[in-house]
C-alpha cells in the first residue's frame, strides 16, 4: 500500500481505477489531489481515497487481489486463503458468505474489477464514465467531480416528497451523470469494453419457522458485533433500553476490553425507556454508563442552518442530526471508544412492516384475519377500510400512477391502506412550484418502475431495510466526521439474510414484542429485559413542535437567498410562512424537515465548491 499526503479523518472513500490510463486521466480531480493510493502491482493504481488502515483488509492469492473497506471478521491471511480455490472475480459469490461485518469489497483479476456494496446500502457504489473510463466509487460527488458535471435538480425535486420518493427514485444519484449501483449487484469494470451491472443477491425465501430463524439471526448477529470490535480496545455503544440496541450492547460487552454505554433521556412524558436502561445497566455493572442530561438534549432542528459535514446527497435525518452528534461529541472526552455501535436497522429488519398482512390474505386467510383483529385493536382501523386495503390487487406501475396524479394535492387523511399496500402515497409540499412538479413527474416518466418483488408486504420490508442502510450510510459519515466512527450491525448482510429468511407472520404479529430478536436473544440478554412489550424512544412528537419554536429564527435563516428558490423548485415565501409559525393542518414536520434538509445541502456543497453557480441539469 503507498501512503500519500491527506487526512485520514472522517469516513473512509474511495474511487477505484481498471487501469493506469484511469488513472492518468483522473488525477486532475481536486478531490483526488491528495488521495492516498493502493496499487494492484508496480505502477498500477488501483484505488485512490482516504482510510485508515484499520480499516482496509487486502490479500492476494493466484489470479485475484481483493480489498475489503470497512469493518470485516477476516485478517488478511484469512482472506488470502479464503480466494486461494477462486479462479476469478464472478467466483466471489463463494466467498460471501463466509464474511461478516460491513465492508465495501473490490476484486481484481486479469480481466477487470468488481466492486460492491452491501444488500441494506448502509455502504453503496456509484459510477460513471469520464471521458473513455469507466470509474466506481463510495461517493457520488467524488464521481460527479472528476466527471466535471453538477446537481440534477429533477432528483432535488423528488427528495421533496414526503414521506420519501418511492422505489426506486429514493436510491438514485443527485449528480448529473454519476448512476448509482443496486444494492443487490456490482458493477464490472473493464478497460476493453463499457462497465457492467450485475446482480449477485436475492433475498432468501422467507420459509424458515421462527425458531430456527432466531439460531441464525443469534449467530449472524453475534458475528457482526465481533466483526465490528474486532482488535480489542475501547468501544462504546447506544443503550436507548430498546431491545435493538441492548441487544448489540450485550452482545459487545463480553468481546470488549472497556465498553461505556451512552444513553438519551426519555423522548416523552410517557416512555418508558430510562427503566429499561437501568435494568439493563444493573445486569451489565462492568460498563462504564455515560447520560445525556435532559437539560443538555438538543431539541429537534437545532443547528439546521449551521455549517455541516458535506454529504453527496441531502441528509433526510436533519432535523434529529444534532442529537446524533451529542455521543461522537461527548465520549471521546469520557471514554478512548475507537468505534462507536447502535441499534440502528434493527427495526426494519427484525419485523416486516404490516403490509405483510396483504401477503398473508393470500396464502393463508383464516390467519391473516386473526393478525388483522390484533392491529385494529392496537391501531383502531376500520374494518371497511382494512379488508378494502387488503383486497386491492393493483401492480406497482398501478400505485404509482396513482400516487403521481395526486402530487401536488393536500395530505389525506391517514388509512389502513397506508400500512397494508405499496406505501403511503407520496406528496410534494405546498411550498413545491409547478417546476418542482414537472421535474418529478419527468423523473418519473424515465424511471423504470419495477418493484423489489411481487407481492406488497415483501416489496415494503426490503424497501425499509434499504431506506435504513442509506439513512445510517450518511449517520456514518457524520459521526465520523466528528471524530467517532459508528457501526450498525443489524445492517449487516448476514443479519438480513437470516431475518428476511423467516416466516414474515412468526417474525411480526400484533401479540408479541420482537419475537424473532426476543428468541435470538434468550440466554445473552436477561429474560427481564426480553419480556418488554413496549417500544419507547424515536423523538416525541410534541418535542419535534417545541424544537421548531425554539429554533424558528434558524428555520427562517434557511428560506433567506434560498438556493431551492433559486433552482425554481419551492416558494421561499411560502415556506418562510410555515417556518414563521403558520403551519398548515396535516402538515408532518417531516416533510418540512424534508425540503430543510434538501436547502441545507445546497448550501453545504456551494461553501465546499466556493461558487453560487453550480451546474446543474435542467427540468
Amino acid at each position: 500500500m503507498t501512503h500519500l499526503s491527506g487526512s485520514v479523518h472522517g469516513e473512509a472513500w474511495f474511487v477505484v481505477l481498471p487501469d493506469r490510463a484511469a488513472a492518468l486521466a483522473v488525477s486532475h480531480a481536486p478531490a483526488l489531489t491528495d488521495a492516498r493510493r493502493l496499487d494492484r502491482g508496480p505502477g498500477r493504481p488501483w484505488l485512490l481515497g482516504q482510510w485508515r488502515d484499520e480499516h482496509v483488509t487486502v490479500a492476494e492469492a493466484g489470479p485475484l487481489r481483493v480489498a475489503l473497506i470497512g469493518y470485516c471478521s477476516m485478517s488478511e491471511a484469512e482472506l488470502a486463503a479464503a480466494i486461494r480455490p477462486l479462479r476469478g472475480v464472478r467466483e466471489v459469490d463463494r466467498l460471501l458468505p463466509r464474511l461478516s461485518g460491513s465492508f465495501h469489497l473490490v476484486a481484481a483479476d486479469a480481466d477487470g474489477v468488481r466492486v460492491q456494496g452491501t444488500v441494506s446500502g448502509s455502504r453503496r457504489v456509484f459510477r460513471t464514465r469520464a471521458g473513455h473510463h469507466d470509474l466506481a466509487a463510495s461517493r457520488a460527488d467524488v464521481l460527479a467531480q472528476v466527471r466535471g458535471t453538477g446537481i440534477d435538480d429533477r432528483q432535488v425535486a423528488a427528495r421533496l416528497l414526503s414521506p420519501a420518493a418511492p422505489h426506486p427514485l429514493q436510491g438514485q444519484s443527485v449528480w448529473s451523470g454519476v448512476r448509482s449501483v443496486p444494492e443487490d449487484a456490482y458493477v464490472y469494470l473493464r478497460s476493453d469494453r463499457p462497465a457492467a451491472v450485475t446482480a449477485w443477491w436475492r433475498p432468501p425465501a422467507a420459509e424458515l419457522p421462527l425458531p430456527e430463524g432466531a439460531l441464525l439471526l443469534r449467530d449472524a448477529l453475534g458475528a457482526a458485533v465481533a466483526a465490528a470490535v474486532r482488535g480489542g480496545g475501547a468501544r462504546s455503544c447506544d443503550l436507548s433500553g430498546g431491545l435493538d440496541s441492548t441487544s448489540v450492547c450485550f452482545l459487545a460487552a463480553g468481546l470488549v476490553d472497556r465498553l461505556t454505554t451512552f444513553s438519551f433521556p426519555a423522548a416523552g412524558t410517557g416512555d418508558d425507556d430510562p427503566y429499561w436502561v437501568k435494568t439493563a445497566l444493573a445486569a451489565m455493572p462492568e460498563a462504564d454508563a455515560v447520560f445525556l442530561p435532559g437539560t443538555a438534549a438538543p431539541l429537534p432542528f437545532e443547528g439546521v442552518s449551521e455549517p455541516g459535514t458535506v454529504l453527496d446527497e441531502p441528509y433526510l435525518g436533519l432535523e434529529d442530526s444534532a442529537l446524533l452528534l451529542s455521543a461522537a461529541r461527548r465520549l471521546p472526552g469520557r471514554c478512548s471508544s475507537r468505534l462507536h455501535l447502535t441499534g440502528h436497522g434493527g427495526d426494519e429488519v427484525v419485523e416486516c412492516m404490516l403490509s405483510y398482512l396483504h401477503d398473508l390474505a393470500r396464502d393463508r386467510p383464516q390467519l391473516a384475519w386473526a393478525h388483522l383483529r390484533g392491529y385494529r385493536a392496537r391501531h383502531r382501523w376500520p374494518l371497511r377500510g382494512s379488508l378494502s386495503a387488503l383486497a386491492d390487487r393493483r401492480t406497482y406501475r398501478q400505485w404509482l400512477d396513482a400516487a403521481f396524479s395526486g402530487l401536488t394535492r393536500p395530505v389525506p387523511p391517514a388509512t389502513p391502506a397506508d400500512h397494508l399496500g405499496w406505501g403511503q402515497y407520496p406528496r410534494l409540499p405546498q411550498w413545491a412550484t409547478a417546476r418542482a412538479a414537472e421535474a418529478v413527474r419527468s423523473l418519473a416518466g424515465e424511471t423504470p418502475w419495477e418493484p423489489l418483488a411481487e407481492r406488497p408486504g415483501q416489496h415494503e420490508t426490503w424497501e425499509a431495510v434499504r431506506h435504513s442502510g442509506r439513512a445510517v450510510r450518511l449517520d456514518r459519515w457524520l459521526t465520523a466526521d466528528s471524530g467517532l466512527p459508528m457501526a450498525a450491525p443489524f445492517l449487516d448482510d448476514r443479519v438480513v439474510e437470516a431475518c428476511l429468511a423467516v416466516r414474515p407472520h412468526e417474525r411480526t404479529t400484533p401479540w408479541h414484542y420482537k419475537p424473532l430478536l426476543t428468541e435470538a436473544m434468550r440466554g445473552t440478554v436477561p429474560d427481564e429485559l426480553l419480556r418488554r412489550t413496549t417500544k419507547g424512544g424515536g423523538v416525541a412528537e410534541e418535542l419535534e413542535y417545541e424544537g421548531l419554536r425554539r429554533h424558528r429564527d434558524g428555520l427562517l435563516a434557511l428560506t433567506e437567498d434560498s438556493r431551492l428558490a433559486a433552482r425554481g423548485l419551492i416558494d421561499a415565501a411560502a415556506l418562510r410562512r410555515v417556518c414563521a409559525g403558520s403551519f398548515l393542518p396535516g402538515l408532518s414536520p417531516h416533510a418540512l424537515a424534508a425540503t430543510l434538509a434538501c436547502e441545507a445541502w445546497l448550501r453545504d456543497v456551494e461553501s465546499t465548491a466556493g461558487r453560487r453557480d453550480l451546474p446543474e441539469e435542467g427540468v
